[in-house]
């Protein structure tokens, strides 16, 4: 029984248990029941899991067709490979399947084309394993968490080889020796699908460990052992163990300025009031937020939070759990300072690696300077004087501006109807005066033109000023850098157990003034980063109405100051949590209705709105870049009560870019309506082919998305079918419902709903 030691501790507990009870680690009781599809077993000497291959083709027995599906939905399906599988029987109440063919450890992938293949990469750092599983078949009394935490301490996050096997079957001897272990040491050979479908076929009631390895698809699941563990270490903390963001959020703590005001650092980038004064919170409040729809520049916003932060000398985490919305913060960073090693992005398969070679590099004394040029007062000298030459030429703009104003008028009908004698003389002398005066100096066009020049050399000089200051911070820190090699093993360790040991030594305050800028997915934060109070000097949470508030505690533990991003007009985090149970969950806590945050209802955005200190520490972002008028105008109408300023419109009539198309389709009993699925299918050929000649990165992004599962899912399959892998990757294709579009964006978006004049009434206010 959880016995929390003060108010603020016993909501993190009540928000823990709320997550646990709404979330399942990832069970597969069956390989080869419904919860995997299309597994197929893999044959002869494990050679990737090993690490022999870095990546390795997909089986042939995959279809074409079913490749491509999963290449359009990678947000909502992953390909996985179990390893070093249970098999036997168990009772029913337990697994609720009298059939056991689990995967002990399971591995998330990668696919990526390699030529004309489609290979897969092992995400070693994300393994799991099926603890459910191993509930069910360990003694349940109050050793089995410890049992369970040195197992997981156990199994290596990297390449399982014949001693990391044998490590695990040790284990298996000493907690489960009636438990038949001998097959496994088999390992790397694997028993192929004759062998296993016979073990499976077997009314033995005896459970074995053996080799094997199997490929199977799985609808995506998150990472759950992080974030409850990482909220039971802060349920035990006192209030003063505990981030200022976090008291702010939960313990009604009046916040302040955390420090003395700062003046704005010029960034390579210019910004509209809104943006400086998201910066402007950034800096100064334990906890601001940030809202704004789809296309109002959100995204840069935060990468200029982080550069902002970066020239002051501090560091900046960035998290979300949308892997697409870190891509694009990362690009924009590395445009803007024209500098990708400022970042460490986590995640994907070469990510780790590269890390071991950025600090191997330092500890080795092979230390790549930032910036190598002028020193930084040269520089300063240097960026002086462009931003005077920036301040004349926007002067000579404005007047020019004003000047057009003032006199092009007078250039239209200098002889209206009606006037004559003196009167016309005089309009005539009075336009040929301001055309004279219009003309002189330069034009308009050439006045723009040297703005646009100045305005990039001025952004240019401003993101070598980031470099230098970077430059010179880690020439400082030089004779530090060996201080790094416990975190070079850290990143090498291959088991949990080896890595938390090297991380208790590695000094985290001079690791991230060496890498100062993080970007993670929240799953995975705890794999890459301790739960240390106020790591960072700000913490950025993107799509935060995808998040709910549990998961959000963890990372902003992490933070002097929070900014959380989102717009409460999206999609709320998915929760299954029955209301009853939540209520239920807060009583025996001591919880009252409301001191309990609504872990159902309520996102960490909204939560964060209602937490705020005063309005000022909340940022609409209202200029909208991005949809042509007539697809932004409705939701500007409909949903944001015309409180944005569409910076796509133009004076002049614009075609319309939504197109409503009536099939004459009807919708069948399982959810489908097949003549719109052609009907799209035969435009995205016909835009395909128009955009042949194309170079890549010119070619339309195609999204396709349906309101329903079924249609989405019908979609899938016939894009699978009809659609080439290569054009998949080159126009980028997703397939999905709205959630598998979340923070995600395409150049063109074709709607399915699958409804016809005889659909059920019930269907509609979805």
């Amino acid at each position: 029984m959880d016995n929390p030691p003060n108010k603020l501790a016993s909501k993190i507990t009540y928000l823990r248990q709320c997550y646990q009870a709404d979330n399942r680690a990832l069970v597969i009781a069956d390989f080869m029941g419904k919860k995997v599809e299309d597994p197929e077993w893999l044959e002869g000497e494990e050679q990737v899991l090993t690490g022999f291959y870095p990546h390795f083709p997909l089986p042939q027995a995959y279809s074409e067709e079913f490749v491509k599906s999963l290449l359009v939905n990678q947000q909502e399906y992953t390909l996985i490979q179990g390893a070093l599988f249970l098999t036997g029987r168990l009772e029913e109440e337990v697994a609720r399947s009298k059939i056991l063919m689990a995967p002990l450890i399971i591995y998330p992938t990668e696919l990526f084309t390699e030529g004309d293949e489609v290979h897969y990469r092992i995400l070693f750092q994300r393994r799991q394993l099926n603890q459910y599983v191993l509930r069910s078949i360990l003694p349940d009394d109050k050793d089995l968490t410890a049992r369970l935490d040195a197992f997981e301490r156990l199994v290596p996050r990297g390449p399982l080889d014949f001693g990391a096997v044998g490590e695990v079957v040790r284990w298996f001897q000493e907690h489960l020796p009636a438990i038949e272990t001998e097959e496994a040491l088999f390992y790397p050979s694997r028993l192929g699908e004759a062998a296993m479908k016979k073990l499976r076929r077997s009314k033995a009631q005896t459970i074995k460990l053996v080799s094997a390895g199997g490929l199977g698809v799985i609808t995506q699941s998150r990472d759950t052992l992080g974030i409850i563990s990482e909220t039971e270490t802060l349920s035990k903390l006192s209030e003063e163990e505990i981030s200022a963001p976090l008291r702010q959020l939960l313990a009604d703590e009046t916040p302040s300025l955390t420090e003395a005001p700062q003046k704005p650092l010029e960034i390579p980038a210019s910004l509209n009031e809104s943006q400086k004064k998201a910066l402007h919170n950034a800096r100064h409040y334990p906890l601001s937020v940030i809202q704004g729809p789809p296309g109002t520049g959100k995204s840069y916003t935060i990468a200029n939070i982080a550069l902002e932060h970066l020239g002051r000398g501090e560091n900046v985490l960035i998290a979300t759990r949308n892997q697409e919305a870190l891509e694009v913060i990362a690009e924009k960073v590395e445009l803007l300072t024209e500098d990708r090693d400022l970042i460490v992005h986590t995640g994907g398969g070469g990510y780790l690696r590269q890390l071991q070679q950025r600090v191997l590099r330092l500890t080795t004394s092979q230390t790549p300077v930032s910036y190598r040029g002028k020193k930084l007062p040269e520089l300063e000298q240097d960026a002086n004087r462009v931003y005077k030459a920036l301040a004349q030429a926007e002067e000579v703009y404005k007047k020019k501006v004003q000047q057009e104003l003032k006199h092009a008028p007078w250039q239209q009908a200098p002889f209206p109807e009606g006037v004559s004698g003196i009167g016309a003389w005089w309009k005539k002398w009075s336009a040929q005066r301001h055309a004279r005066r219009l003309g002189s100096g330069p034009n308009l066009w050439k006045i723009t033109q040297i703005l646009e020049g100045q305005q990039a050399n001025t952004s240019r000089v401003k993101g070598l000023m980031l470099r230098a200051r970077q430059g010179f911070k880690m020439e400082q820190l030089k004779s530090e850098f060996p201080k790094l090699q416990p975190f070079l093993k850290a990143l090498k360790s291959r088991n949990l157990a080896d890595s938390q040991a090297a991380y208790a030594q590695t000094d985290f305050g001079l690791v991230t003034q060496v890498f100062p800028i993080w970007l993670v997915n929240l799953n995975d934060i705890y794999q890459n980063l301790p739960i240390i109070k106020e790591l960072f000097d700000v913490v950025i949470m993107d799509e935060a109405t995808q998040c709910d508030i549990t998961s959000a505690l963890p990372v902003l533990q992490r933070a002097k100051r929070a900014v959380i991003v989102g717009d409460v007009n999206q999609l709320l985090h998915v929760s299954f949590l029955a209301g009853v149970r939540q209520r239920t969950l807060a009583e025996q806590l001591k919880l009252s209705f409301m001191e309990a945050p609504d872990y159902r209802n309520e996102s960490i955005l909204d939560l964060g709105l209602s937490r705020l200190a005063s309005g000022h520490h909340g940022v609409m972002l209202q200029e909208h870049y991005r949809s042509h008028p007539s697809i932004i105008g409705f939701s500007n109408e409909h949903i944001y009560h015309k409180a944005l300023q569409i910076m796509t419109q133009r004076p002049f009539p614009q075609p319309t870019e939504v197109h409503l198309v009536e099939t004459e389709g009807t919708r069948k009993s399982t959810g489908q309506n097949v003549a719109e699925a052609e009907l799209i299918l035969e435009r995205i050929k016909t835009l395909i082919e128009e955009q042949r000649e194309l170079p890549d990165e010119e070619a339309h992004s195609l999204g396709i998305l349906s309101p329903f599962a079924a249609q989405a899912d019908f979609l899938r399959m016939e894009v699978g079918k009809q659609i080439a892998i290569g054009h998949i990757r080159r126009h980028q294709i997703q397939v999905g419902t709205p959630y598998a579009f979340q923070g995600a964006e395409r150049d063109e978006m074709f709607l399915s709903f699958a409804v016809d004049p005889d659909t059920h009434p019930s269907v509609y206010p979805y």
